[in-house]
């Protein structure tokens, strides 16, 4: 994989999948052997371990302030849902109350 690397970036080949002013810019701002060689893979696990947990948090806040925000929503349309058919729940509530005991209510 290395090599591949090395032989895609050399001066001598021509990679068609880029446009010419990519493949040019690459070819000189980026030294590909200094490249390879920052990038062992180790370095990259390293990173990985790194970031991992601190996506995971990342996805989890969201998640918990999208999950928080969808209960404010639901919560709000079944107060207005009660407040709408209060008389009726009030009405019904009273007749749960056996009639000797609806004085008190």
């Amino acid at each position: 994989m290395e090599r591949d690397a090395i032989r895609r970036f050399d001066p001598d080949t021509t990679i068609t999948t880029m446009s010419a002013e990519i493949e040019h810019f690459i070819k000189q701002n980026v030294d590909i052997n200094q490249l390879t060689h920052a990038l062992t893979l180790q370095d990259i696990y390293q990173l990985i371990e790194q970031k991992i947990p601190q996506l995971i948090a990342l996805i989890s806040s969201s998640l918990s302030t999208i999950i928080g925000f969808i209960c404010s929503l639901i919560s709000i349309i079944y107060l207005i849902f009660i407040l709408a058919d209060y008389e009726s729940m009030a009405d019904g509530f009273f007749r749960l109350a056996p009639p000797s005991k609806r004085r008190y209510l």
